[in-house]
């Protein structure tokens, strides 16, 4: 009596090479396989299952067990066979050939076998795009001959299951290791992630990515005002901003604000705040927009154009002399110890003057006279002069 195992081979590769595993009526008659020489295949077919349940079932229904491997007295009742191409079906196929999972344990369980001669690399990585862009797994599996030769080329990758190699293989992965040591995770068969998956490693990926990121693009002036009129229409309603209220309400207690003043005080984000505005600041690049206390709104000129003078006194100043710089220098000084910055008022270039407008009963002050001398010592470094305009230097309540 001939070996199961020769029986099958001989069937697979006959329905494998005559019609590609699509079955039709004419496999039932003895006649197809007479016509082909192939009579004892019919014959085997018969013999293969006999004294089993799958005895009396159809061609397509034996053939589909003995292709796939399974065993006959698996057959599940309750669920219905439609074709050799569908099988069993109950929701989902019991056995689906275009799953990762069957391609995965299949290929897994593949044994290499001597290779005569090596195909070209790119013939190999075509073939392979073929199969996997298309889902044509059982092809795949079937095709020896490449599977052969990318097990061979991959078998430098040590703690690698065979279908990782593959998959490696395609997407021409070089490191297939993540920064932790573990192999990297593969989310479908055309695509490896850059880790292992794990939050851990996927974290320090992304903010190395985040970091190379160029996004000074974003704080452009015509960004900028994009961002704002997609969201100028945009309000919340009455309801939402009670249920913001009281939710920050219960967030943000009394308690919880004074730790966090307390820990950004020890851990000195402050001071680092600081240090930055007040670069900023002598720098030119940012001028604080302090409202007048007084008329709480910006001061603006049309003969200027200046939009954010700090007093009228400035204003009527400056319309007299517009050749002048409006809050062009600023000057380091000290205070009770404290290192800060004297914007002044206005800076004649021409002269080398720096003028200061302020009324007449706080130039007593100590803090004006710490900026006096501040700005006195930079004058003296500089080769500039300074003056101080009061109301009775100047008529500043003539309309």
């Amino acid at each position: 009596m001939l070996n199961k195992s020769i029986m099958r081979n001989s069937i697979i590769k006959f329905f494998t090479n005559s019609c590609n595993n699509k079955l039709n009526k004419n496999m039932y008659l003895p006649s197809y396989y007479k016509n082909r020489n192939a009579s004892h295949i019919y014959t085997y077919i018969e013999l293969f299952y006999k004294n089993t349940p799958l005895e009396c079932a159809s061609l397509a229904q034996k053939y589909y067990h003995l292709f796939w491997n399974i065993d006959p007295n698996d057959i599940i009742t309750s669920t219905k066979f439609y074709n050799f191409s569908r099988g069993y079906k109950k929701n989902k196929r019991t056995v689906l050939s275009k799953s990762r999972k069957w391609l995965e344990e299949n290929i897994n369980s593949y044994k290499t076998q001597h290779i005569k001669t090596l195909p070209k690399k790119d013939n190999i990585v075509n073939q392979l795009k073929k199969y996997l862009k298309l889902v044509q797994y059982k092809q795949l599996y079937l095709n020896k001959e490449l599977l052969d030769a990318v097990l061979f080329l991959q078998n430098k990758l040590v703690n690698c299951t065979n279908f990782e190699k593959i998959i490696y293989f395609y997407n021409n992965v070089n490191n297939y290791k993540c920064g932790c040591g573990a192999n990297r995770s593969i989310k479908s068969p055309t695509y490896v992630n850059q880790t292992c998956g794990s939050k851990k490693c996927l974290s320090t990926v992304l903010t190395a990515i985040g970091k190379k990121r160029n996004l000074s693009y974003l704080q452009s002036p015509e960004i900028k005002l994009k961002r704002v009129v997609s969201r100028s229409w945009y309000k919340h309603t009455p309801q939402t901003i009670e249920k913001i209220r009281n939710t920050n309400k219960k967030t943000w207690t009394k308690e919880k604000r004074r730790n966090l003043v307390i820990k950004n005080k020890a851990s000195g984000v402050y001071e680092k705040v600081s240090c930055i505005l007040k670069d900023k600041i002598l720098s030119g690049r940012y001028t604080p927009k302090t409202n007048n206390r007084f008329v709480r709104k910006r001061l603006y000129s049309h003969i200027t154009g200046v939009r954010r003078y700090r007093s009228t006194w400035e204003v009527k100043y400056h319309e007299k002399f517009p050749n002048l710089q409006y809050e062009f220098l600023r000057v380091p000084y000290k205070d009770n110890n404290a290192q800060k910055i004297f914007i002044v008022d206005f800076w004649d270039s021409f002269k080398k003057e720096a003028i200061e407008i302020k009324p007449s009963n706080l130039t007593n002050t100590l803090n004006f006279k710490a900026k006096i001398e501040g700005l006195s010592a930079w004058c003296k470094a500089n080769n500039a002069y300074f003056k101080i305009v009061t109301e009775k230097d100047f008529n500043f309540y003539e309309l």
